[in-house]
Formats: structure tokens, C-alpha cells, sequence
């Protein structure tokens, strides 16, 4: 794997951001049992623990002052530093994955203070969170958060072509935490891209098992493909890059050796709800492509342009979905996290299931917003959202049930439930939990007819419900 060539030989994010285009994966696989033994190589070490490094953050004075304890990584002299790693091994991580087993975060934690470009993409986002957390000086915080990407881009240009064709897992999490920062700044080309590389690293890594850490991979399927189908989910079009097509279940679970009975900890929904998912999202756009070539904008109430096969699979997903409400937490999620959490995890399951149906009956069939069937999916997912405690972390696995519920009600004590919770959300300090509240509050004031996807879309805001 390999990054084609951009216009200069250094990423620049300001240039990136006017010319995405120009900053993509370009894949060249050939797939082989990796040597024994790290591949990094002292120049990378050298580089990295480079003066010119802890220049990037003179100046800049976190609030807190907190910081690691002296660390054997040669990139982690410089205090600051050490203190945003420390942030995100303590803050951002749990925030970003509030239910994830342990031993994900203590790996990824692990993997980043030793390998430089995913040190660099963790404390992009320690960096990003702390910022909103505080509300420090943002100018300085968006200087230091591009400098710390470029860096995570350089250095994972740099290890991909060492690996020949090669990657490892410390590459496909560099790339995830990549995309993952930039859904919370709401960039979603860059984060396309970013997205585009993972699926093509871990599709390499799903090639060929040998000596690869099946449990940590797993991690890494779910991770990706959450935000995937948060985007195919989100209201645009042209978000997800899977489009609806994964890796078979079937294959995933035999390879990875996957228990599907259960909620699963990262995405905070059961697994057996991906590919329903996938097919809704699909279906979605299909649907709301042949709306908009015939009347110009899908509205509330007409029919959808279903045909007979269509409707089949509108029905065959329905079903699909109704099936799995009930889905409990595993014993080990019990063990590891408690009763409460546990069943806490129940209920986020039951919110992503009912929204599933609120988007099938409002976004494939076009029901209006007052029909018994959605009026029915509304409630329920407001009683499994009342489940959970306000000020539980639960609440940052569910922002696509919350916002959902809050752009297809017009029932005033429900609105300002669903603001309450929200605004509680915002507090977390991740960029698309307050860009997903104001563009809710922006569709309210409107009072538009336009659905809310539809509404998003004309208004061109970037939101992923992850």
C-alpha cells in the first residue's frame, strides 16, 4: 500500500483541504507472510525523536497539568507531549470508545507511544478533545492539530512503503484514528479518503490471517465499519465508502471467530444488525435518487418508487430487523464492565433498531412524520434512550437514535428532551456531537418540509452520526 504522489512531497493539510483529490491511498497489495521483527527501522526512531518535534508545541500551554511519567519512547521527551498522550490515554480513548474492552485501549495505547505515525494521529486527537473540553485558544490548537497530522501522514507514508505491499495493524489504526479525527472536525472528504485506506489495509489483513492477532483485528472490523454505516446512514449519498457492500458476515465471524448473539462492545449494537444496516442504507438512496429525478426533492407522504422486488426487500428488511430487538450483553461484558453498563448496552441496541425501522418507514416508504408506524418507532426509541442515565457514556454510542428522534418529531416535550440529552452530549468535547446538535437546531428553526436528510444536503452540512 502506498500514497500516491501529491503536488508537493509533503503533506500540507491547508493544501489538502482545498485540493482533497489530491491526498488519497493508492492501493498496490501483494500479499505475503510478513518477516519476523519490527519494521521499523532506526532512521524512523531517529527522525522522530528529531528537536525540530518538540518545537511544534513551544508555546502552547495546556490548562491541565497533567502529564505521563518519564517514558522509554524516544517520542515522548518533550513534556507537552507527554501530556497530550497522557489525555488521550486517560480521556480521549474512553470517550471515543466508552464500552470497549480494555485490552483494545491498553493496545492501541501501547502501539502508539512506539510507532510515530500513530502517535502522531492519537495526539491529533488528545489534542482536538482537550481543546473543546477547556476551550483553549483555537487558532493555536488548530495550528498544533495540523502540524501533529502532517507528521501522522509523513510517517505512515513513509512505514507503508517500507512494508512492500505489507501493512500491519499499527498502519490500519493509524488510518482509523485518521478518519476518526476527521469526523469529529466534520471533514468529510479527508475522512473518506482516510476510511478508503483502512478498508483496503484490512482487507489485506482479512487476506491473509497468518500471525495476525484475530481479536485485535476484530476490533478494527468493527470500528470501521461503524463509522461506514454511520455514513451511509447520515443523510448523504455519497458518505459511505462500502456503499452497502462488506465483507460477508458469514466470512467475517468464521475468520475472526465473532459471536453475533450478543451487543458488541465498540459498535454498541449486535453485529447481526450490519448487514440490514448496509442494505437499508442502499436501499435509502436508491429510493431518494429515483424521488429526486422525478419530483426534485423526496417529500413527506408521496410514494415511494418502489417496485414489486423493492418492496420485497423493504419487507425483508423490516422483518430482519423487528427480529433482533432483544439482544443482551455478553458474560464477559458483564464481568468486564459491570451490571449497569451492561444493561445499558442492551438499551442502545434496542434505540439502533428502532431507528433502523424510523428510517425505513420515513426515509424508503415516506411515511409522514404523524403515521401510527413512525410515531410508534419514536417513542421506542425514547423509551430505550430514558433507560439510560444522562450523564452515562453510554449516551456517546447512540447520537445517530438521539438526533434521528430530534429531526422526525414536532411534539414540543419530545424536542426538548432529546435538546436536554444533546446538550449534555456536547459537553464530551467531540466535534460531531455539537456539529450534529446545531445542524438539529438549525433544521428546527427553519421549519422546513424538506426531510432532514434532504434538508442537510441542500444546506450542504457534513455530519456523520458516529
Amino acid at each position: 500500500l502506498t500514497f500516491s504522489k501529491c503536488d508537493l512531497k509533503q503533506p500540507v493539510c491547508s493544501r489538502c483541504a482545498r485540493w482533497p483529490s489530491q491526498c488519497k491511498y493508492a492501493t498496490n497489495f501483494v500479499i505475503f507472510t510478513p518477516p519476523a521483527g519490527t519494521r521499523q527501522s532506526p532512521e524512523s526512531r531517529a527522525e522522530a525523536s528529531d528537536p525540530k518535534v518538540s518545537s511544534l508545541v513551544g508555546g502552547y500551554t495546556p490548562s491541565l497539568p497533567k502529564c505521563l511519567p518519564d517514558c522509554p519512547s524516544p517520542y515522548l521527551q518533550h513534556p507537552q507531549l507527554r501530556f497530550f498522550m497522557h489525555h488521550f490515554a486517560t480521556q480521549t480513548c474512553d470517550t471515543l470508545f466508552p464500552f470497549a474492552p480494555p485490552q483494545f485501549g491498553d493496545r492501541l495505547i501501547r502501539t502508539a507511544i512506539y510507532t510515530p505515525h500513530l502517535l502522531y494521529a492519537a495526539l491529533t486527537a488528545s489534542c482536538s478533545h482537550h481543546t473543546r473540553l477547556v476551550l483553549d485558544d483555537p487558532q493555536r490548537a488548530d495550528l498544533l492539530k495540523s502540524r501533529f497530522t502532517n507528521l501522522a501522514i509523513t510517517n505512515l507514508r513513509k512505514s507503508l512503503e517500507e512494508s512492500a505491499g505489507c501493512p500491519d495493524l499499527s498502519s490500519a489504526l493509524t488510518a482509523m484514528m485518521l478518519c476518526t479525527n476527521d469526523v469529529c472536525h466534520g471533514d468529510r472528504q479527508l475522512w473518506k479518503t482516510h476510511l478508503h485506506g483502512a478498508r483496503d489495509i484490512l482487507t489485506v489483513l482479512l487476506g491473509d490471517t497468518t500471525g495476525v492477532d484475530e481479536t485485535f483485528t476484530s476490533y478494527l472490523v468493527k470500528w470501521y465499519s461503524t463509522l461506514d454505516i454511520a455514513a451511509i446512514l447520515s443523510g448523504r449519498s455519497d458518505s459511505s465508502v462500502s456503499n452497502g457492500r462488506y465483507w460477508p458476515l458469514t466470512t467475517i465471524v468464521k475468520t475472526l471467530h465473532l459471536d453475533t448473539a450478543y451487543v458488541d462492545n465498540i459498535c454498541g449494537y449486535s453485529i447481526e444488525l450490519w448487514p440490514f444496516l448496509a442494505r437499508l442504507g442502499a436501499l435509502i438512496h436508491k429510493c431518494e435518487s429515483q424521488i429526486r429525478l422525478t419530483t426534485g426533492v423526496g417529500k413527506p407522504g408521496t410514494t415511494a418508487p418502489v417496485d414489486s422486488r423493492g418492496d420485497l426487500e423493504t419487507k425483508a428488511i423490516e422483518a430482519g430487523i423487528t427480529a433482533l430487538v432483544y439482544r443482551p450483553a455478553s458474560e464477559e461484558t458483564h464481568r468486564l464492565l459491570g451490571e449497569l453498563k451492561a444493561e445499558e448496552l442492551r438499551w442502545t441496541h434496542a434505540a439502533f433498531v428502532y431507528t433502523a425501522l424510523l428510517h425505513l418507514h420515513r426515509r424508503v416508504l415516506l411515511l409522514p412524520k404523524t403515521h401510527e408506524k413512525v410515531r410508534t418507532d419514536i417513542t421506542n426509541i425514547l423509551n430505550c434512550i430514558r433507560q439510560i442515565n444522562s450523564a452515562s457514556s453510554a449516551n456517546i454510542l447512540i447520537l445517530w437514535p438521539i438526533f434521528s428522534t430530534g429531526c422526525d418529531t414536532d411534539i414540543p416535550q419530545e424536542r426538548a428532551f432529546v435538546k436536554g440529552r444533546m446538550m449534555e452530549m456536547k459537553v464530551l468535547g467531540l466535534g460531531n456531537f455539537s456539529r450534529a446538535h446545531d445542524v438539529m437546531v438549525a433544521y428546527w428553526d427553519s421549519g422546513s418540509s424538506l426531510h432532514w436528510n434532504d434538508f442537510i444536503a441542500h444546506n450542504h452540512f457534513d455530519i456523520v452520526l458516529f
